[in-house]
């Protein structure tokens, strides 16, 4: 898809909004360097490899190439973030936080998968491998966030980065199951 009519917007977005979206990624990051375990080290990887080409890629193919969907990511991350920021409020350092990504991505991706996007996308040029990256890594997300949604309804609402660090006095949380002990078989299958 070309002649993205959004890739104006990207130049004339509130800089607040930005500057909103750059507190939550330094926070974010300041969270995992805090917690300093391999579980955050990972999560911290994901994190870059997610949100970086989402806000630095997307609006440059968007506005090089013209591309909509380019444009609908930007726009999905910024929302996501936006998001992210006001459920880490109510609920700091819980799972509660991927609510954001399946709000935003979610329909998204549904969008996309229902155009036929998913499989007309090849990685032959630019903008192809960065959509068909993007759309592969979103879906990734999306799965890892529907799973943590179920963590947290079942009453297991921190990440094991968290209850690492909790452990370790690092960072405080007054909530029992914030101690939960963390096991290999929490960090690779859960909860």
């Amino acid at each position: 898809m070309s002649g993205c009519p959004f890739a104006v917007l990207i130049w004339v977005l509130p800089w607040p909004l930005l500057r909103n979206c750059a507190y939550v990624l330094k926070d974010n990051r300041t969270t995992f360097i805090l917690c300093n375990n391999p579980t955050s080290r990972v999560v911290s990887k994901w994190y870059f490899f997610l949100c970086v080409p989402q806000f630095v890629i997307a609006p440059l193919v968007a506005l090089a190439e013209g591309d909509t969907i380019a444009g609908l990511f930007f726009g999905a991350r910024i929302t996501a973030t936006l998001a992210a920021k006001e459920i880490n409020k109510k609920y700091p350092y819980q799972r509660a936080a991927g609510l954001s990504h399946l709000a935003t991505f979610g329909p998204l991706m549904a969008w996309l998968i229902s155009k036929g996007i998913w499989g007309e996308a090849k990685p032959d040029s630019f903008r192809g491998g960065f959509l068909w990256l993007q759309m592969r890594v979103t879906a990734v997300c999306l799965l890892i966030d529907a799973r943590d949604i179920l963590f947290q309804i079942a009453g297991y609402p921190y990440p094991c980065y968290i209850r690492e660090a909790v452990i370790a006095k690092k960072i405080k949380v007054n909530d029992p199951r914030a101690k939960k002990p963390v096991t290999l078989w929490s960090r690779i299958v859960g909860p």
